[in-house]
């Protein structure tokens, strides 16, 4: 799959069906945590997953590693082949409501 880091609506838009996309809605408000899930189950784009930064996105809190540590890379990596992501053949498409701060996160992340 040839593609930029970055695609247009557009492009999604035009390549929505193609199963070697898996779109991932990364909403999440840090004074809400909740919000996200909610608006998740209000609207996204058709066919999205929801990944929360809490549960999905952040490891367990230890005496060191900041609010939102790193999750295991390999508890991360089963939860996305869990909605279909192939590390080789797949193009992840997040997207977020806060100027992609948490889709950021998810795109930088190891596993």
């Amino acid at each position: 799959m040839n593609t930029p880091f970055i695609v247009s609506a557009q492009y999604l838009n035009k390549c929505i069906d193609d199963p070697q996309i898996v779109i991932i809605d990364c909403r999440f408000a840090l004074a809400e945590p909740e919000l996200g899930c909610q608006q998740y189950q209000i609207s996204h784009i058709p066919g999205a997953h929801y990944l929360d930064l809490n549960k999905d996105l952040s490891g367990s809190l230890e005496q060191h590693g900041g609010r939102h540590p790193l999750p295991n890379p390999e508890q991360l990596a089963a939860k996305l082949a869990a909605i279909g992501v192939n590390f080789q053949q797949t193009l992840v498409v997040a997207y977020d409501d806060s100027r992609l701060a948490f889709a950021g996160r998810l795109c930088c992340l190891p596993c």
